[in-house]
């Protein structure tokens, strides 16, 4: 059984980026009954996030702190109501820990099927300035609701042909 799910973890990966989160949550729990695992109540340590004193620290140092929704699902994969929760729960707990506006939102993934009308027009609504997608876009700030990622490397020359531009005339 540990064989199958090595062969076929990002099968279950990308399955679980397509399908409802509580489809999600359910196939997981599936997963950890088959391999006879617990799962854990919360990430182990060198996977944990930031604490929210670090993240004050970070904003106050003029870094633009941005929602990201509570629990990471696929937007268009939830209701209406979850949809809502999703994006001004998490500005909220934000804005209360720093202290200040959380302006901008990243979609979860952030790819082009992760993010449509009924999406975008929720983000509008919750009162966020801006979005941002996992994919880069050719006029990536022509659409403040659907502005364009860059991976970020230490490669040099990947970095600069990614800053201007050059991606996108075939050169990387």
């Amino acid at each position: 059984m540990l064989r199958l799910f090595y062969e076929t973890k990002n099968t279950l990966g990308d399955t679980c980026l397509v399908i409802s989160n509580s489809e999600k949550i359910a196939l997981i729990k599936r997963v950890a009954q088959a391999l006879e695992v617990e799962l854990p109540f919360g990430s182990p340590e060198r996977y944990r996030g930031l604490t929210w004193r670090m993240v004050k620290e970070m904003s106050d140092s003029g870094l633009d702190i941005g929602s990201h929704s509570v629990s990471h699902p696929i937007l268009t994969q939830v209701t209406n109501s979850e949809l809502q929760r999703e994006l001004t729960e998490s500005r909220m707990k934000i804005e209360v820990e720093i202290g200040k506006p959380a302006h901008s939102f990243c979609y979860p993934n952030g790819q082009r099927a992760d993010l449509d009308q009924r999406t975008r027009e929720a983000v509008i609504n919750a009162g966020y300035q801006y979005a941002l997608v996992a994919f880069p876009t050719s006029a990536s700030l022509q659409d403040p609701w659907a502005i364009g990622r860059y991976a970020g490397t230490s490669n040099m020359a990947v970095f600069e042909k990614c800053l201007y531009g050059f991606t996108f005339l075939g050169t990387r």
